[in-house]
């Protein structure tokens, strides 16, 4: 079983005080380290953490349930006795959330990769917490999308798609794996009121 853990790392680590260990002995972090476990329960995927750190994205599986995207405060855990400090199922999607997670600048939203499609699922605290906009198309007939990124401003969402690419001559062309090219799409975050959260919400 996969948990999430957070190692809070001090300003002034010395890291030649770590040991990276040995046949007979376990490594060590270096000293000042401190190592907390904030889930009991599985975790998966690459976990990201919001661009002020107060909060932190993962991937788990809810009981009968399909992959899902849980957003947890930093310094809580799934044993904490206040409610606010456990995690919280932050999407609800009727496929599994495939990779990709990340913040939005604002910290009010992620994007993340369901169903070949990339949406947005508000984050922000409050009644619009959960609520979904696909930014760019879903299904099986789509090609997955892959490598999200927000632009600085949090205005468009850059992502990787395979896609039939042909050369100046209008051949059919290929990467050395026999795949097509990966490419590169971009996608508008409609935020007309600029706080990090789609508009309109589903």
């Amino acid at each position: 079983m996969s948990s999430l853990f957070v190692v809070d790392v001090p300003a002034n680590v010395d890291i030649t005080t770590s040991d990276s260990g040995s046949r007979t002995r376990y490594m060590a972090p270096p000293k000042g380290t401190r190592i907390r476990r904030l889930t009991n329960t599985p975790a998966a995927g690459i976990v990201r953490g919001s661009l002020d750190g107060t909060r932190i994205g993962y991937f788990a599986t809810p009981p009968g349930g399909i992959r899902q995207v849980f957003i947890i405060n930093s310094q809580g855990s799934d044993q904490h006795t206040s409610p606010e400090m456990r995690p919280v199922q932050a999407t609800q999607l009727e496929r599994p959330a495939s990779g990709g997670l990340r913040w939005h600048p604002s910290g009010n939203s992620i994007a993340v990769i369901s169903d070949n499609g990339v949406v947005s699922v508000c984050v922000k605290p409050g009644p619009l917490f959960g609520k979904t906009h696909w930014l760019a198309a879903r299904g099986p007939q789509v090609p997955a999308a892959d490598a999200l990124v927000w632009s600085r401003d949090g205005s468009r969402l850059a992502f990787n798609r395979r896609v039939p690419t042909y050369d100046a001559k209008g051949n059919l062309v290929k990467d050395a794996g026999g795949n097509d090219f990966r490419q590169i799409f971009l996608a508008d975050f409609p935020d007309s009121n600029g706080n990090g959260i789609a508009d309109p919400i589903e």
